[in-house]
């Protein structure tokens, strides 16, 4: 039920901000042109690529909202790009950011790593204080 109120609630938001017919579709050129391409590395050299977008006109003494971009397991990889997906054209496209200026972050998760320390495979989960939930055949399960 929850994830069906939230799928609702996205929905709701997206024409409510009336950008249903207005966002176009990007070729891959135009995210490695509107990001730059940044590199974190930890205290024990560890480092992950990252991408960041600011918006046109960016001042930074002025405060703006952070989307973190996390991109699914089909774009992990080393090159610092291949987590740019159309899905971030919602926010780099130009009639977005023009009433909602933001900066975005993409992280690029390596080759062979995962953003959690859980097998996929797995089918069950648990949180330390949250519920654990478990997926049947049909993909459903106690959310």
């Amino acid at each position: 039920m929850k994830i069906i109120s939230l799928a609702i609630l996205v929905l709701f938001s997206v024409n409510l901000c009336g950008f249903s017919g207005e966002i176009s579709q990007h070729n891959h050129a135009f995210y490695t042109d509107h990001t730059k391409a940044l590199i974190y590395t930890n205290a024990a050299g560890e480092s992950m690529g990252y991408r960041l977008f600011l918006p046109a006109g960016y001042d930074a003494g002025k405060k703006y909202p952070l989307v973190l971009v996390f991109h699914g397991a089909g774009q992990r990889g080393d090159d610092n790009s291949r987590q740019l997906a159309p899905y971030t054209a919602g926010w780099i496209d130009d009639a977005v950011q023009s009433r909602h200026p933001c900066i975005l972050l993409l992280p690029h998760c390596p080759t062979g790593q995962l953003w959690v320390d859980t097998p996929w495979a797995k089918g069950s989960y648990s949180f330390s204080g949250g519920a654990n939930q478990r997926a049947d055949e049909t993909g459903q399960g106690d959310l």
